[in-house]
């Protein structure tokens, strides 16, 4: 059985619905080299390594958003370690009433948390929140409100474990 990758997170401006019309672009191109400047959620960068045979040391990914990089450099180096710690943090989330605590614990400057601590909380974040998205404020604080979810679709140990094996080295 032939797994596809696919976007871990969900992420503003995702192009996993728009696949098929921008693949139509660079189907019929042959590269050796993919550089992904705004990776998000990932979902171009997936559908093609899914479709081209791309050594993994001629894939670049890069984003602004330096909690989202270290998120993907934890899944490709650590992420034995990141499963277990975010399995810490689902045991420990009580639903909805409790995302308001999980997001004080993601902003919080005065406690020194773990960076693998930080990305589980992220990917925990972006399953709860509103639409995935991800806002900051002027201090830097993540600010987006709960989503309302009647069954949030929560990332797998498989996933990461998955994603591990296809990520380029950082």
């Amino acid at each position: 059985m032939i797994i596809k990758n696919k976007p871990l997170l969900k992420w503003a401006g995702g192009k996993s619905s728009l696949n098929k019309i921008i693949e139509k672009y660079y189907i019929n191109l042959k590269f050796d080299r993919y550089i992904e400047p705004f990776f998000g959620g990932g979902a171009v960068f997936f559908n093609i390594i899914n479709k081209f045979n791309i050594e993994k040391r001629d894939l670049y990914i890069n984003d602004a958003n330096k909690d989202l990089i270290q998120l993907y450099k934890h899944i490709k180096s650590k992420s034995s370690s990141l499963i277990k710690e975010y399995e810490k943090v689902l045991q420990n989330y009580a639903g909805e009433k409790d995302y308001y605590r999980v997001r004080d614990l993601y902003n919080a400057r005065d406690i020194n948390i773990s960076p693998l601590m930080r990305s589980s909380l992220l990917m925990l974040l972006n399953k709860t929140c509103f639409n995935g998205l991800y806002r900051v404020n002027s201090k830097g604080e993540f600010n987006v409100p709960v989503g309302r979810y009647a069954n949030a679709s929560f990332i797998k140990s498989e996933q990461i474990s998955q994603l591990s094996k296809v990520l380029p080295p950082s």
